[in-house]
């Protein structure tokens, strides 16, 4: 039994040979809060899963499959998910998720990204965080994916630099601070 909850993680750019480019399991499977982009494989570009997995508030989309199917599993379940092609279930949509960079690997959420508090909270979320170590619900809704969106003025680790500006030139929350940066423009 396999059982993955909050992974938080995004896994792109890969392949397999045969099944499972981006995730391939088998057993329980809960795919949460993850940004699954850009992977490729015969069957289940995305996901490949042996059994009736569970994906809730997470981003498949951009993956190839060499066969009909981009994610492939006997009895799936999606709530709360963006990904392609559509399927049934509370909460999903197929609009494209507006990453502020795929081609670089940056799949932080752009503005106006409709992944952006569209997900469903749940009790574990009031404590947990998101990859960048920003709080998994920075609004009142969690966001879809493994990163929460910062908002412009958003400045979740107190450094007097916003989240959006750090994430655009570091693609993480930065470890220099204004007051470190010796001459005080706020840039590296």
């Amino acid at each position: 039994l396999l059982l993955l909850s909050a992974c938080n993680m995004p896994v792109s750019g890969n392949t397999a040979q045969r099944n499972g480019g981006g995730v391939f399991l088998s057993g329980l499977l809960w795919l949460t809060n993850c940004t699954v982009v850009g992977n490729g494989a015969v069957a289940g570009g995305g996901a490949y899963c042996m059994s009736s997995p569970r994906l809730m508030n997470s981003i498949l989309y951009y993956n190839t499959p060499g066969g009909n199917y981009t994610n492939v599993g006997s009895s799936w379940s999606y709530q709360f998910c963006c990904t392609v092609p559509a399927v049934s279930g509370t909460g999903n949509f197929t609009n494209e998720p507006a990453f502020v960079s795929p081609d670089a690997g940056n799949y932080h959420l752009a503005s106006g990204s409709s992944c952006i508090n569209a997900g469903t909270n749940h009790t574990w979320m009031t404590t947990a965080l998101d990859l960048d170590g920003r709080p998994r619900i920075l609004v009142n809704r969690v966001d879809l994916g493994a990163f929460e969106f910062a908002a412009n003025a958003d400045d979740s680790d107190a450094d007097g630099m916003p989240d959006a500006w750090e994430l655009s030139y570091f693609s993480s929350l930065a470890t220099m601070n204004a007051t470190s940066d010796s001459d005080h423009d706020v840039a590296s």
